[in-house]
């Protein structure tokens, strides 16, 4: 298992980081974005794995 940072920031705060140093804002959402796309494609793909696992399993009974 990897380690890891939990890190929390509200809205407000962010709101907050986007008005006072935007590029930096700015940066921050862009990756967030680009985390949070690459763990939906993984999961995707894992999912559909899964489901093919489990036709073939099911078809063999």
């Amino acid at each position: 298992h990897e380690n890891s940072e939990i890190i929390g920031l509200f809205r407000p705060d962010m709101i907050k980081l986007l008005e006072r140093k935007p590029r930096l804002g700015n940066k921050f959402l862009f990756r967030l974005a680009s985390l949070l796309g690459k763990r939906l494609v993984k999961i995707n793909k894992e999912n559909k794995e899964l489901r093919t696992q489990l036709e073939k399993s099911q078809i063999l009974l």
